[in-house]
């Protein structure tokens, strides 16, 4: 293969289709997470009075820890049982919810194992939403393939759990994810092997011109005038990611049925919410 041809490949892959494949499952993890706290929000908070084991949420501090995987949680009234064997859990920024720290801070919720984090202090703030099983003593919530467990640790009132989760729950830039650092070293190192290939042999020196720029592309942006418009991507797309997470709050009144069509039942306040509260839909206010 001519060489050439090899370099605008690496190029192509290494600092494009890769970055922007990771930027795919970044957006699609996150999207998922977001679906999930809308999912949450439409149960019960335990103990709702159920049949069999059914999806619940709950929130409560830590109070022990059992066989490393095993976490006990009280709300002051009840106690569960928490199964993180397998889980990942989602740390939120530790703000309050108002606009001012959305514009100030753009911090995206931390996302890790359970074993990452197995000496947290007793009295840490967890929402936990899942499958309870209620044939023992204490209850268990656990994971299902119908209903995956989300588990969020935060340092939030239980009532902004949901908004501020919904807000930042994110990423920064999706095309600064996990796979974009590994990926654009990987390019620029493959681009230099082959300009050494090049310098080691003779009458190559279109090759030598053309594969230079190629393996300082990534650095390239930051030179002038690429840093001013480096500079203002970041600040645009900073806008727009606090455009998306408002947009996502208004949205939030709405994921209830009937919210966009109300029956004269909801219109008159006696439609019962999936939580089992009763809306107080007001006339023209959807």
């Amino acid at each position: 293969m001519n060489i050439n041809l090899l370099a605008v490949l690496i190029a192509l892959i290494f600092f494009g289709i890769l970055p922007f494949l990771g930027a795919v499952y970044s957006r699609t993890r996150w999207r998922r997470f977001r679906k999930s706290l809308i999912e949450a929000s439409m149960v019960p908070v335990y103990p709702a009075s159920s049949s069999g084991n059914q999806a619940r949420r709950f929130f409560g501090s830590l109070d022990a820890i059992e066989d490393e995987n095993i976490i006990w949680l009280s709300d002051g009234r009840h106690r569960v049982r928490v199964d993180l064997s397998t889980q990942h859990i989602f740390v939120l920024p530790g703000h309050d919810l108002n606009s001012e720290v959305l514009q100030r801070s753009d911090a995206s919720p931390a996302y890790t194992r359970w074993k990452n984090l197995s000496s947290l202090p007793e009295g840490t703030r967890f929402f936990i939403y899942g499958m309870v099983d209620n044939s023992s003593l204490v209850p268990l919530f656990y994971t299902d393939p119908l209903c995956r467990m989300l588990v969020i640790v935060h340092d939030v009132e239980s009532e902004q759990v949901l908004s501020r989760s919904i807000q930042t729950g994110r990423q920064r830039n999706e095309f600064w994810n996990s796979i974009t650092p590994f990926s654009l070293l990987s390019g620029v190192m493959l681009e230099l092997l082959l300009l050494l290939q090049v310098l080691q042999q003779s009458g190559e020196d279109f090759s030598m011109i053309f594969l230079v720029p190629l393996a300082l592309l990534p650095g390239l942006i930051l030179a002038p005038p690429g840093i001013f418009l480096y500079f203002l991507y970041r600040s645009q797309w900073r806008q727009g990611r606090n455009y998306r997470s408002q947009r996502d709050l208004l949205r939030l009144p709405l994921r209830y049925p009937g919210a966009y069509s109300p029956t004269a039942e909801a219109m008159n306040g006696r439609y019962v919410l999936p939580t089992g509260m009763r809306s107080s839909m007001i006339p023209g206010s959807v």
